[in-house]
């Protein structure tokens, strides 16, 4: 299970977001814990409407590296990302890790309500998503 979350429901014009990707095992039985790996995405900043506003760069940091199988016990959860967003717009321009050094990355978004999607990829492959409350910019 994927459980996506905002550091508050309501920030003013300009604050850092921050967001944090949970992963919690549901089975009855220990799994292997899956890790941000090469090219992952793992969070989508959405508006009211569901377009996406935000995506970190492809390659977040750790991205690539190897980490040894973890188990996740049963009903265990761990923090898979925490990300911190500027409430600037990105679209395809921001697709590297660099993007944000070359001044890549829009204006801020305007007045209203978000959700951040949490993406994990499983070692099969498979994406699982969880999507936080909406919460509101320009209203704290």
């Amino acid at each position: 299970m994927v459980i996506t979350t905002t550091d508050r429901s309501s920030y003013a014009v300009g604050t850092t977001v921050t967001v944090t990707v949970t992963v919690r095992n549901r089975a009855d039985h220990a799994c292997i814990r899956p890790e941000p790996g090469y090219k992952a995405d793992t969070m989508t900043i959405t508006d009211a409407t569901g377009n996406a506003v935000w995506n970190p760069p492809s390659s977040p940091p750790g991205a690539g590296l190897y980490y040894p199988p973890t188990p996740v016990a049963p009903d265990a959860s761990y923090t898979y990302s925490t990300t911190a967003w500027d409430q600037r717009s990105c679209d395809s321009t921001c697709s590297s890790p660099y993007s944000f050094q070359d001044g890549q990355e829009g204006g801020q978004v305007p007045s209203g309500n978000y959700s951040a999607l949490g993406h994990v990829v499983t070692a099969d492959g498979q994406t699982m998503t969880g999507s936080s409350p909406a919460f509101a910019v320009g209203s704290a």
